[in-house]
């Protein structure tokens, strides 16, 4: 039987301590960023990135970010209509469709058909109409939402267009 002696002072007070975790330095986190830099550049083209819409040597087109806004007016570019970025815009959407060098994106290629389409579907629909003066102000209001659309579609190709012919001007390729 066992006596009624207490043996709490072989019991430890507190818990075994834990070995401290290694805490990465600043030393080590600095020499890995910058091997990760390092193995990112080596993997860049030499002759910069290049933007969408260039056909690369694998077929496929080069992603690459290129906002939709206005295209931008080059400085030396004179004459009354050469002052008008729109003007410049029409001339680059116009220019892009005969290029041999450039390729249309997949959302240009589909998007502006599909949105001519519906402009004339939409003269089709509402010319059955007999109602005098629903029909052509509901008529006119959709062309004008279509045409909107239609031109964003092709201000955003146009600028990657113009990102193209800068980046072969600047690298002749």
């Amino acid at each position: 039987m066992p006596d009624g002696t207490d043996h709490r002072d072989a019991w430890p007070t507190s818990p075994p301590a834990e070995p401290a975790p290694q805490l990465e330095t600043v030393d080590d986190r600095l020499r890995r960023l910058e091997q990760a830099v390092a193995a990112l550049a080596e993997r860049a083209p030499a002759g910069g990135a290049m933007p969408d819409g260039l056909a690369s040597g694998y077929g496929g087109l080069v992603p690459a970010a290129v906002a939709g806004a206005l295209a931008p007016v080059p400085p030396g570019e004179e004459g009354f209509w050469g002052r008008f970025a729109v003007w410049r815009e029409l001339q680059l959407i116009f220019r892009m469709y005969f290029d041999p060098r450039y390729r249309l994106s997949r959302a240009c290629q589909l998007l502006a058909p599909a949105l001519l389409i519906l402009m004339v579907l939409n003269y089709l629909t509402f010319s059955f109409w007999n109602v005098p003066v629903l029909a052509p102000v509901f008529e006119r209001l959709i062309l004008v939402g279509l045409a909107v659309a239609l031109y964003k579609v092709l201000a955003r190709e146009a600028a990657r267009y113009d990102a193209v012919l800068q980046y072969l001007a600047r690298y002749g390729r």
